[in-house]
């Protein structure tokens, strides 16, 4: 792996775990907010952050850099990475 894939690949992980953060919140926010407004306007973002993730989802198991769906695939892959950054240090 060269250094401007592992940067991408990290900046890929980084980015899906703040999408599903910003979904869990507004997730959270839907409830709370009664105002139609404001409903409105969270639903959006909600909706917003899902496509957002999906798209990273698709470019990262695109990539080869997550399999969801073949765990043995993935563990491979982990541990090649974690080979490679402790070849970096």
């Amino acid at each position: 792996m060269e250094n401007n894939d592992f940067y991408a690949h990290m900046i890929a992980a980084d980015l899906l775990v703040m999408a599903k953060t910003i979904m869990n919140t507004t997730a959270v926010a839907l409830t709370e907010f009664a105002t139609p407004e404001v409903h409105s306007v969270l639903a959006q973002q909600f909706q917003s952050a899902t496509e957002f993730h999906n798209a990273l989802t698709h470019l990262v198991h695109e990539r080869g850099w997550y399999d969801a769906y073949d765990m043995e695939t993935q563990i491979r892959h982990d541990a090649r990475l974690a080979q490679w950054v402790y070849q970096m240090r």
